[in-house]
């Protein structure tokens, strides 16, 4: 478990820097996650992503497994790359932990409101808050 805890205030740490660095400045909320999980990997090179899952590399597959038949009725990530199960389990971690943030929630909840939804723009204030609720998420 503390290699989870581990992770997640890695995953942290590299979100609330991204936003304050104004990364999805100006893009609509949802596509804040991807232009944050899914741009660049997270993790280059098979033994640097050996060494961040450690211990918890088979709930990490556990994790993907769920996520992928969940969404796609199907598995397609290849569990014997390494760096694949990390930049996913990041992608993964990173999207739990934005739902919790209270703004990222609101502006989502707004932009996909039934009543008519209407795109939100992200100012660097927002990612500011964004990133303040998810610094008081670590462990």
């Amino acid at each position: 478990m503390d290699q989870l805890i581990s992770q997640t205030n890695d995953i942290i740490e590299g979100l609330v820097t991204d936003l304050r660095d104004g990364v999805g400045n100006e893009e609509s909320v949802d596509n804040l996650h991807s232009v944050l999980a899914n741009q660049v990997p997270y993790i280059v090179g098979t033994y640097k992503a050996q060494q961040w899952l450690g211990d918890e590399a088979f709930n990490a597959i556990g994790r993907i497994d769920e996520w992928e038949q969940d969404n796609f009725g199907e598995v397609t990530t290849d569990f014997s790359d390494p760096e694949k199960v990390a930049n996913l389990t990041y992608y993964l971690i990173a999207e739990e932990l934005l739902n919790k943030s209270a703004t990222y929630s609101s502006l989502w909840d707004k932009q996909n409101d039934v009543n008519g939804p209407t795109v939100v723009w992200l100012e660097q204030a927002n990612l500011n808050q964004i990133a303040d609720e998810l610094e008081a998420l670590k462990a």
